[in-house]
């Protein structure tokens, strides 16, 4: 007899089925465990279920550190220290400077002291006093006719000969001679410079 032949669609079924046949789909993991029943925890477990919860411990947040107030010597070491910085800006720019103003104000750029004195030398006496170069420069002129000019200069001074000191003079008797004496003060210095009166002029030691 002869065989007929079928449709693709047909042979196109019997292949599927045949596929799913040889490949059956596994069943869901819930259906199979959905039976078992759950097992009994073992003795350790039981027993970690058993041991008390830990206690809860809370903490607080600890209180601020508190700074301790300075010590009342910091605060007069401090003084003390602005005090000395004081003193120091004072006497090493203030009074120079001051000095150096009134100085030149008062003396002008040649800083000469000028006087005029009846010391007993025939006549009245002009006399200035400055420093040249670091020498006590004393100049007498006495009036007259004609006028007589003397020069009195000593040793080198203390200080550069660019500090051009002020140099003052006072009268007065030194020895006790009744002659008017020169007392020479220069500024910046304690020691004071004496020029005695022998009579006709002036001189620098102490007459015999």
């Amino acid at each position: 007899m002869p065989q007929m032949a079928l449709p693709v669609n047909s042979e196109r079924q019997i292949m599927k089925t045949s596929t799913r046949e040889r490949h059956p789909v596994p069943p869901r993991a819930s259906a199979i465990t959905a039976g078992r029943s759950v097992p009994e925890p073992t003795t350790q477990q039981q027993k970690i279920a058993d041991l008390p919860a830990p206690p809860v411990v809370t903490t607080e947040p600890l209180p601020p550190e508190k700074k301790e107030p300075f010590h009342f010597l910091t605060f007069m070491g401090v003084g003390m220290i602005i005090a000395v910085a004081l003193i120091a800006v004072w006497n090493m720019v203030i009074v120079p400077v001051f000095q150096a103003t009134s100085d030149q104000w008062q003396y002008g750029d040649s800083r000469v002291f000028a006087t005029e004195a009846d010391v007993g030398h025939s006549g009245v006496s002009s006399l200035l006093a400055f420093d040249l170069k670091g020498h006590i420069t004393i100049i007498e002129i006495v009036q007259g006719s004609p006028p007589i000019t003397r020069i009195y200069q000593s040793a080198s001074i203390m200080g550069t000969e660019t500090e051009k000191r002020v140099i003052t003079i006072q009268i007065a008797d030194v020895n006790g001679d009744h002659k008017p004496d020169l007392i020479i003060h220069i500024e910046g210095m304690r020691q004071l410079v004496i020029l005695y009166n022998n009579g006709s002029s002036f001189q620098w030691t102490l007459p015999q």
